[in-house]
């Protein structure tokens, strides 16, 4: 519903229209809404909080064993190829840049 906004704040003034909405909003609304990791943000959130890429990576073996979900299970062999001082530097390096 759109919500009318009055032009000054005398009684009896003249109400407009808020803007329009950008065109893309529709089409962006559509792909957040269809796009296929949409259901694993809990699933990042749980696993990445941890502080320590072993604690990660422990987290993200016992998600993918319970829920079997194809994201965590790609993203745990993804990690588990990478050289572990790389994922080290990286997470520190992520963690850090944020400050």
């Amino acid at each position: 519903m759109l919500r009318r906004e009055r032009t000054t704040h005398e009684p009896g003034a003249r109400e407009r229209e808020p803007p329009p909405l950008h065109p893309g909003y529709a089409a962006i609304q559509f792909v957040v809404s269809s796009y296929p990791w949409r259901g694993t943000i809990e699933i990042v959130d749980k696993c990445f909080c941890h502080d320590t890429m072993e604690q990660i990576v422990d987290s993200l073996e016992r998600v993918s064993s319970e829920t079997n979900d194809a994201w965590c299970i790609s993203t745990l062999n993804r990690l588990k190829e990478a050289s572990p001082l790389s994922l080290k530097v990286s997470l520190r390096s992520i963690r850090e840049g944020r400050f």
